[in-house]
């Protein structure tokens, strides 16, 4: 579903990775053969679980000593730039969409 919608919104100056196809790489190796030596990943320690976290640190330590460092709390990337303008949380229930 994201693939399409993003197949349909970006423009030509993206270049769309569906990870999980052939010949795309993962994001810890995207990360660790793009970033110079001494660069550093942020990340949401809400949005990712520790078990991957401890993953891809260890994956761009092994790629030239990148750094993986948590994001102040309450300093969200996606909230920031959404700003006042971001839509409340929905009020309706979840449901299940069909496979």
């Amino acid at each position: 579903r994201y693939f399409l919608q993003a197949e349909m919104e970006l423009t030509e100056d993206w270049t769309l990775m569906k990870q999980g196809q052939k010949g795309v790489p993962d994001i810890g190796t995207w990360l660790a053969d793009t970033l110079p030596d001494g660069a550093a990943v942020g990340y949401d320690p809400f949005v990712h679980a520790a078990k991957a976290r401890d993953a891809l640190r260890d994956q761009l330590a092994e790629a030239g000593a990148k750094e993986l460092r948590a994001t102040t709390p309450g300093a969200n990337l996606v909230d920031a730039v959404w700003g006042a303008a971001c839509p409340p949380l929905p009020k309706a229930p979840a449901r299940v969409h069909p496979d």
